[in-house]
């Protein structure tokens, strides 16, 4: 016997549970989309299309389909609970575990538009059974409506469903690339075995994924509730919580503050979204929650009686006891991972304006002396802070006015050197060619040496053993200390300062200037030899060799000790 093909309803219905509740295309195309997955389907492909009835939607499956009497009995059957029915809340394969619960959301596709066709091959069949839903004719019929029902062959081995919508409501065009966006938000199957596609009117298309839930915005961190570093970060008792009801998901922060629509955390039970983005409670004072976007997986919700999740799947009922724990738990999580972001943020903030600027900030400060080391840090630190709202460009403003006025250690060298290092390496110095200013500078210092010397010694070396030598007509850097002093200043003092300025004159010498004179710069620089910090160094050390010259008197010949 023909199953009688009739819809039985309060007109009223139709307008409650259809075209009131699903007023968005992407909500009302994925009630088709769980119906497919239910449906054992491995493809689903949306089609956005026009032909010469004008534009439709179209949702293609090859799942195992419907016969006639599953149409009279199933489909066209308004509050079905297909999980009370299969009583184990399996899909036919015993696979999945179905996502579909209410049974109304046909009725969403009249939101959408206004004619609905209906086109299946129940597995194994050779028939193709075709319905069409008029939405008008249905409000017309005062409540038993009668759609058009056509059958024709096909191949058994051909199985599946199309669902078509024609008549569409919206005035403006539907953006296939914006549709496959919201659909990546409003399912999280983890099922390796499906697959969905959003096709284009020129054919073209392109896969639904997870990861698309995250197109258009720039990850920099992230907190996997399945990563042991997420456990150290929210802490035992949370992390009990998420073990024992297994929960699963990701907390993502994005690189600059997003928009309302991204902003907030989705929450997903058996594949399909529960209730829209938000932060669960939890203090959002800080910047941090402009940042942060994710998507966490409570199936267990969807076993809960009486149901806890709303009839469009947006919202949860936080009032009842289970899903308010929960509630709790995901604030607290919230508040740890925003913790969290302002520390990494901080180091990451840092970090990028370091190598703009080619600075090592930590390095800068500890060059600095008194007060201004502090002050700096503390600037540096307000610069980079992590809820700033700086640009790149205005943070490097800031970091090069701070040089200016705090210079770092090249700058700082500079501003100490001995005026004579300054005439004889400055060029040099400005273009940052450290190793030619301190070849000049060792130029410039055994030029003072000879001049204050007096004598002319040709080889460098022996020139820096005559000059500073304890035993020979040379020059004292320190005596005159002694002088001032008294008996403040031993003997041994002035001899062991003697000693080393002898000892530094020709290291400088052998170490230094004998290698630049023997050795190709370029390779010395490239392969680390001799470094630009290697150089400033050097500096200074010349510099204070020049500090002990400048005040050198001259030194009689002295019988050995």
């Amino acid at each position: 016997m023909v199953p009688d093909i009739v819809l039985k309803f309060e007109p009223s219905t139709v307008g409650h549970l259809g075209s009131n509740m699903y007023s968005h295309l992407p909500n009302a195309i994925a009630e088709l989309i769980a119906n497919a997955y239910d449906a054992d389907a491995k493809i689903v492909i949306v089609q956005v299309g026009a032909d010469d009835l004008g534009d439709f939607v179209s949702v293609i499956d090859d799942g195992h389909g419907m016969s006639l009497e599953d149409l009279a009995s199933k489909y066209l059957r308004i509050g079905r609970n297909r999980r009370n029915e299969l009583d184990t809340g399996m899909s036919e394969s015993g696979q999945r575990k179905v996502s579909g619960k209410k049974g109304i959301g046909k009725l969403a596709l009249f939101g959408v538009g206004h004619l609905v066709e209906v086109a299946t091959s129940r597995q194994g069949s050779s028939s193709l059974r075709k319905v069409s839903l008029d939405y008008e004719k249905m409000l017309a019929s005062e409540g038993e409506y009668r759609p058009d029902v056509d059958s024709s062959s096909t191949d058994s081995q051909q199985h599946g469903t199309q669902i078509t919508i024609r008549r569409l409501v919206r005035s403006s065009p539907i953006r296939p690339d914006a549709l496959g966006r919201s659909l990546a938000r409003l399912f999280d199957y983890g099922d390796s075995n499906f697959r969905l596609f959003v096709e284009n009117k020129r054919g073209e298309k392109v896969e639904v994924t997870k990861e698309a839930r995250l197109d258009g915005i720039s990850s920099e961190f992230q907190w996997n509730l399945e990563e042991p570093r997420t456990k150290e970060i929210i802490g035992d008792v949370p992390w009990s919580f998420i073990t024992t009801h297994q929960i699963k998901g990701r907390i993502v922060s994005a690189t600059s503050p997003l928009d309302g629509t991204n902003r907030g955390v989705a929450l997903y039970a058996s594949g399909r979204l529960i209730n829209e983005p938000e932060f669960f409670g939890a203090s959002e004072s800080s910047h941090a929650f402009s940042y942060l976007t994710g998507f966490i997986d409570a199936s267990y919700l969807d076993d809960i009686k009486p149901d806890v999740i709303a009839t469009d799947r947006r919202a949860i009922n936080w009032e009842a006891e289970e899903p308010f724990e929960l509630k709790s738990v995901l604030a607290e999580i919230l508040q740890k991972v925003a913790g969290d972001w302002r520390k990494s943020r901080r180091y990451s903030q840092k970090e990028r304006a370091e190598k703009r600027s080619s600075t090592d900030f930590e390095g800068w400060t500890s060059t600095l002396r008194g007060p201004e080391s502090a002050a700096l840090e503390s600037l540096l630190d307000t610069v980079t802070e992590p809820e700033s709202r700086l640009s790149n460009d205005a943070q490097d403003k800031i970091i090069d006015g701070l040089r200016s006025i705090a210079p770092e250690y090249a700058d700082l060298h500079w501003r100490h050197m001995h005026e004579s290092i300054k005439d004889a390496a400055l060029p040099e110095y400005r273009a940052e060619r450290y190793i030619d200013a301190v070849d000049e500078a060792i130029k410039r210092y055994i030029s003072e040496v000879h001049l204050r010397l007096g004598r002319e010694i040709s080889e460098a070396s022996a020139l820096m053993e005559q000059a500073f030598s304890e035993n020979a007509n040379g020059l004292s850097v320190f005596a005159r200390y002694k002088e001032i002093t008294g008996s403040r200043i031993t003997d041994s003092t002035v001899r062991n300062v003697q000693r080393g300025q002898r000892l530094l004159s020709g290291g400088v010498v052998a170490g230094i200037r004998n290698l630049l004179d023997h050795q190709e710069k370029r390779w010395l620089l490239e392969h680390g030899a001799f470094t630009n910090q290697d150089c400033l160094d050097i500096l200074s050390t010349i510099s204070h060799l020049l500090r002990r010259l400048e005040g050198a008197t001259g030194l009689s010949p002295t019988p050995q000790r």
